[in-house]
């Protein structure tokens, strides 16, 4: 799209985003630079407005799932509780991961859907969910005894559970919010006791993977036994590095982590692919629960809205 670029009779410099020398004020929005006087006043409301109507149209959608596996009751998160990766570790910079609303879904049965997902805000989304998986749904033993005091305690604590395989579906993802390519968290711990278990989560063939040690449980506390994640921590895995060692680690951490971060995803509908890696000793891929992040681009419309401002203002002059 080419630039508005709307100057006064004397010309102007370019190179900042406040400019206050000569009496003007200067704003840039994305690739628009508009000139307008301080006054009159009208002039500067109706900008104003342009860029309110632009800054809505950012609004970001998080969708949330957490699977309460067989856990019960103790596995369901509350619509205020915030549960997710704490917004210091979003993968999409200035999006909070760390929110309200999940949607709670069974995943206690070898396959299941539920429908009325909503996001973060509460709205409707339209979309539901599908499973199948080989083994159902599980919970780990104990997430209380660290000092994760967080509902991200009760996120992880159930989840569906495979073996060889399972497979996870989101459908009804609509516009205008998922138009653009979207960001999916995959939250990963299973209940593995002495055994190490490697899992492989894909999206549109695109394969990541981590390892859940053996010991590891989340927040479960037990440093001294040898859980190398006692208070609730979450971490990526990265390859190299020493492995058994406490959380966090680092740079490369032998792979050993709690989520996966899928970028670019697109389309009204996308699948989660997991199954035990081969290299463990035993074969396991939890799914917890997953975050959808998508950040919508500006319409077109409010774009034409903001240079038909710019061009007023000229006009007015």
């Amino acid at each position: 799209m080419q630039g508005v670029d709307i100057q006064d009779k004397a010309g102007s410099s370019r190179g900042c985003l406040t400019d206050l020398t000569a009496g003007r004020n200067r704003i840039k929005s994305v690739s628009h630079f508009l000139e307008f006087p301080i006054f009159p006043m009208k002039k500067t409301l109706l900008f104003a407005t342009a860029l309110a109507a632009l800054s809505t149209s950012h609004a970001v959608t998080v969708v949330s799932i957490n699977f309460v596996g067989n856990a019960g009751v103790a596995g369901e998160l509350a619509a205020g509780d915030l549960a997710g990766l704490p917004n210091a570790q979003s993968p999409v910079p200035g999006v909070n991961t760390f929110v309200p609303n999940w949607n709670n879904v069974s995943g206690n049965s070898a396959s299941g859907s539920a429908g009325g997902i909503v996001t973060s805000t509460a709205t409707s989304t339209g979309a539901s969910v599908a499973w199948t998986t080989d083994l159902g749904g599980w919970s780990l033993p104990d997430t209380l005894s660290g000092a994760n005091n967080t509902a991200n305690r009760t996120m992880m604590k159930g989840y569906l559970d495979a073996a060889a395989a399972a497979s996870v579906t989101v459908s009804g993802l609509t516009a205008p919010d998922f138009t653009t390519p979207y960001t999916v968290i995959v939250y990963f711990d299973g209940d593995n006791g002495g055994s190490w278990r490697v899992g492989n989560y894909s999206i549109s063939g695109n394969t990541l993977g981590g390892e859940d040690s053996e010991g590891v449980n989340f927040n479960a506390g037990g440093l001294a036994g040898g859980n190398e994640n006692p208070d609730g921590l979450f971490q990526i895995p990265v390859a190299g590095g020493p492995g058994n060692a406490v959380w966090p680690v680092a740079g490369g951490n032998n792979g050993e982590g709690n989520y996966v971060v899928f970028t670019g995803v697109t389309g009204s509908s996308f699948t989660i692919n997991a199954g035990g890696g081969a290299s463990a000793d035993i074969l396991r891929a939890p799914i917890n629960g997953f975050q959808i992040i998508a950040v919508p681009e500006p319409s077109a419309a409010l774009f034409a809205a903001l240079a038909f401002s710019g061009m007023m203002m000229r006009r007015r002059r």
